[in-house]
Order: structure tokens, then C-alpha cells, then sequence
């Protein structure tokens, strides 16, 4: 599955790629639900979408699976109010005759450069993040930083997405390679962490890290290896549905506790809420009340039906990517599947989920194979693409060309065959030498932080916190005199105090982004410099 990108767009890729592009873009830069881009955006989608199932030639059977599928997402959005089943299954039904390598290739680039460029505008203080404090066990009252995005857990989760397209993107590696590849994930994981304080997003993220590793490292893989990976998918399953509703006690606090409550409010929905068919639409207590875990809101928000097939197609997909050494893909999906034990992106409105590209691929090799039925296999297009010849070649060359550009900045590419490898390792130790001595100027010349003084929409917790109000010269001196303060309205609101580990934790992040981006940016200047010299 994992191929190498062919230097040919059909027409039909170009029309994937622009409603793929879109989305993520808009994901990208923070886009959520309601906002009027967004949903512009999906209606896009849905048109994009329309075009390329008319333009590709597709069997009886799948024109079937197309209209089943599609008739199944109108009536749960009918039923519900939600429409990401519906969407979901654009992304899965539109791969064919889809390189999808290339589209994924895109897709990161868009989403490392959205990422990447919104934490700098929001650490430069040019763009005011989002962040909200929370006591974290064992550690105490903490910021947590969703920078762009809305949530903490949804900038992680962003994060986990873009290194499962950054392994997807470098492929199959080993020895140097794969342990380089290894060791930049975990410290990028690391440094996120240091922000987003998502303990669901580290772990998950590093469990996609260390199961790429294992796969990669090992020379071949046992069948007892492959019948536990098939067994992965179940016991997610079994936890997330069964598990709420049967373990007591003990037990459950402790699980409950491990999962910040998330299983409790499983065990809400599960035994509170209606089940349905084609989904339910929920009538809550209050906005406390939502679903993390991905398999509770398939099979209660979504319905059975859709549980069903969500269920199956996770089956048959794990099994063709062990039955045909898909590494990469599998290492992927089973760090997703996990995942969604404890957040809800498989199946809601993140796009964050590219397994249901993998799927989607799989779909259309099974139905590839319908050759006993002849009526089922007669291909049939709607809008034949001779009719839009000129556009598709020149489109095709432009895209491609783009594509071309694209794949330059791949550092593996810089590297390969290079014979003064030793003068870039040599580059690289002095631009880490640099961003030390940069972090240990800035240390020199500052100090730890006295406390934190955060707004009432910062301060999501209750606390025995000292309250506050200052007047803008008031703040102004207090920031003078060592602390920070994060939110301040006016001299009416309140602010809360926290000292001790939320002001070192703060001061922290400060020395390490000045080592990590000065580290970056002289790592920058030598890419750059090397590809203009190529």
C-alpha cells in the first residue's frame, strides 16, 4: 500500500487532492464545526466528492456500496444532526484509482506547515493561544496549551496525526535511519507534551512511534505476533462498549481515574442513553457531558448500523495489511485503534483518521474480485473524462510539477548517498552547541518565574486559589516584578494565583523553545543552503 509516488495526475487525483487539501487546511489552521469557513469547506467537500465518483469508472456493485453507504450517512445526519459519518465515507469511498501516498504527502505538508507556523505565532505572542489550567495528578495545577487549536488534547492529537504522516511519508527504513527516525519523534512527542500536557495525546503518539519501530526493526514477524495484532482491534472494542457496564470498584476507579474520567462518562451514555439503529441525539445534563472515546460514539451517537459496519471494516482492514506485510499501515491503525480508546477522532468530525484512506483501498480490491458475477463487475462512468481532456492534462502537469517541488524538502533525500556525511553531522553538533549556549544566555539573564496569575475562563478548575483584581498598571508591575499573567480583561475580573511548579513549568517552556527553535532555525538555513547549491 505504502508506494512510490508516480510523477502522473489523472485528472480524477487532481479532484481528491483540491477536496482533501481543503479540509485539512482548514483543520489546519484551527477550523472547527460552525465556523462559517469550515462548513463552506464541507459543502466543497461534498460537491468535490460528487464530481470524482462521476468522473471515475466504478463497477455496478460499487455504485451499490457508494449509494448504501451515502443513504446510511443521510439518515444518521437526519437522525442525529451529525454528518461525520457521511463525510467519512467521502474519504473512504473516493480513494479509487487514488494514489494515496501522494495525497497523504500533501496532507503533511499542509498540516506541518499550519502547525508548525501557528506554535510560532502563538509562542512570538503574535496570535493568543488557547489554553485553560488543570490540576494534573501527581504533578499540580498546570497550563495547558491548545495553541491554534480549541483544545489541548486536539493540538496533541493534531500532533499524533502529523507523525503518523511523517513515517507514512518516509517509508520503510533501517539500522541509523530508523533509530534517527525514532529518537526525533520521541523528543518532538516530548516537546509537545511540555505544552499540551495530554497525557491520552503522549501516550498515544508514542505508541505509534514505538510500534513503527518494533514492526520496522524486526526481520520478519512471527504468526503469534500477527494473531495478537488481529486480537488488538476486539479487545479495544470489548473495553470501550463492555467494560464501562460490567467492571466495578476498585478496578473501575482506578481505570476511570487513568482515563481522567472518560470511563465514567461511558458508562453515562452507555446505560443512560437510547440506542438506536441510525443513532441517537442526546439530551445531556450540561456541556460536561461528551463522548471521548471513539467506539462509545459510533455505537451510541451513530447507531448499530454504522457500528456494525465501522466494526467489520476494521477487521478485514488489519487482516489485509497483515496479510500483505503492510507495516507502515498496520503500525498506524492499530496506534488509532488504541487511541481511540480515549479520544474520539476515529469517527467525528477531525478528519484526523487517514486509516479510512487505507480502508477505502481495500474496499476496492475486494470489489476488484467480484469476477463471478458478472453484472456486479460491468464498469460504468458517468461523466467520461475525454470531454475534459485539455483541463485533466494541464491540471496534471501543474499539479505534478508542484508535486515535484514537494518532495525536495525530504531530509532522507538531502542525506542519501552523500559523501560528506561527516560535515553535516558535524553541522548539525554545532547548531545543538548553539541553541545550548543561546538557552543558557537566556537563563543567565532571567530568572524563575514568581507565579501565575490566570482569568476565570483560563482557570477551568476549582481551587483554593488567591483572587485578584488589578488594573492594567497593576498587572503591568506585577509582570516586572516576575510573574506572568494569562487572560487579563480589566480591572472587574478576577485573576488567580498559582505559585510553586505552574510558574516553573511556565519558565521552563520558555528555555526549551529557545534552545528547540534556535536549534531549528540554524538547521533551516543549512537545508536551505544545500538545496540551492542542488
Amino acid at each position: 500500500m505504502n508506494e512510490q509516488v508516480t510523477d502522473n495526475l489523472s485528472f480524477i487525483e487532481i479532484i481528491y487532492i483540491v477536496y482533501i487539501s481543503a479540509v485539512y487546511f482548514v483543520r489546519g489552521i484551527g477550523g472547527y464545526e460552525g465556523q462559517p469557513l469550515f462548513n463552506a469547506t464541507l459543502v466543497l467537500a461534498l460537491l468535490l466528492f460528487g464530481v470524482k465518483v462521476m468522473l471515475t469508472k466504478h463497477t455496478v456493485s460499487e455504485y451499490i456500496i457508494i449509494a448504501l453507504l451515502m443513504l446510511l450517512g443521510g439518515i444518521i445526519y437526519y437522525k442525529t444532526g451529525e454528518k461525520w459519518f457521511l463525510l467519512n465515507m467521502t474519504m473512504l469511498l473516493g480513494v479509487k484509482d487514488i494514489d494515496i501516498k501522494k495525497v497523504l504527502n500533501i496532507v503533511l505538508w499542509i498540516l506541518l506547515s499550519t502547525f508548525v507556523v501557528g506554535f510560532l505565532l502563538c509562542l512570538t505572542g503574535v496570535l493568543t493561544p488557547e489554553c485553560m489550567l488543570h490540576p494534573k495528578n501527581g504533578i499540580g495545577y498546570i497550563i495547558c496549551y491548545g495553541m491554534i487549536y480549541p483544545h489541548p488534547n486536539s493540538f496533541h492529537s493534531m500532533f499524533l496525526l502529523i507523525t503518523a504522516l511523517i513515517i507514512y511519508k518516509i517509508g520503510i527504513c533501517k539500522g541509523r535511519k530508523l533509530l534517527l527516525e525514532t529518537i526525533l519523534l520521541i523528543a518532538a512527542n516530548i516537546y509537545v507534551f511540555l505544552y499540551s500536557f495530554s497525557y491520552t495525546g503522549f501516550g498515544s503518539t508514542m505508541l505509534l512511534i514505538l510500534l513503527n519501530a518494533y514492526f520496522q526493526s524486526r526481520k520478519d514477524i512471527s504468526k503469534a505476533e500477527y494473531i495478537i495484532a488481529e486480537m488488538i482491534f476486539p479487545i479495544c472494542i470489548i473495553f470501550s462498549l463492555v467494560g464501562p457496564v460490567t467492571i466495578t470498584g476498585r478496578a473501575f476507579e482506578i481505570i476511570n481515574k487513568l482515563l481522567s474520567t472518560r470511563y465514567n462518562l461511558s458508562r453515562y451514555f452507555l446505560t443512560e442513553q437510547p440506542m438506536s439503529l441510525f443513532g441517537t441525539r442526546f439530551e445531556v445534563p450540561n456541556y460536561t457531558y461528551n463522548i471521548d472515546c471513539s467506539y462509545v460514539y459510533l455505537f451510541m451517537q451513530m447507531g448499530i448500523v454504522a457500528f456494525v459496519i465501522g466494526v467489520i471494516g476494521y477487521i478485514v482492514l488489519i487482516h489485509k495489511l497483515i496479510s500483505n506485510n503492510n507495516r507502515l499501515e498496520l503500525a498506524i491503525t492499530l496506534a488509532f485503534c488504541i487511541a481511540g480508546i480515549a479520544e474520539p477522532f476515529l469517527f467525528n468530525s477531525s478528519f484526523k483518521n487517514i486509516t479510512i484512506m487505507f480502508m477505502g483501498v481495500v474496499l476496492y480490491e475486494l470489489t476488484s474480485k467480484l469476477s463471478n458475477f458478472s453484472f456486479l463487475i460491468k464498469e460504468i462512468q458517468i461523466l467520461p473524462q475525454e470531454k475534459i481532456g485539455l483541463i485533466s492534462k494541464k491540471l496534471g502537469q501543474l499539479t505534478s510539477n508542484a508535486l515535484d517541488r514537494t518532495r525536495i524538502f525530504s531530509v532522507w533525500n538531502l542525506c542519501k548517498n552523500n559523501k560528506k556525511e561527516t560535515g553535516i553531522i558535524r553541522t548539525v553538533i554545532v547548531a545543538f552547541i548553539i541553541g545550548g549556549l543561546l538557552a543558557l544566555l537566556y537563563l543567565s539573564f532571567t530568572s524563575n518565574l514568581k507565579g501565575v496569575f490566570v482569568s476565570e475562563e483560563v482557570n477551568q478548575t476549582t481551587s483554593d486559589a488567591p483572587v485578584e483584581y488589578m488594573t492594567s498598571a497593576e498587572a503591568t508591575e506585577y509582570v516586572n516584578e516576575g510573574y506572568e499573567i494569562i487572560g487579563y480583561t480589566s480591572a472587574t475580573d478576577p485573576l488567580y494565583g498559582y505559585f510553586g511548579i505552574t510558574g516553573t513549568i511556565e519558565y521552563s517552556r520558555r528555555v526549551i523553545s529557545i534552545y528547540v527553535w534556535s536549534v531549528a532555525a540554524m538547521l533551516s538555513v543549512i537545508l536551505v543552503i544545500r538545496l540551492i547549491k542542488k
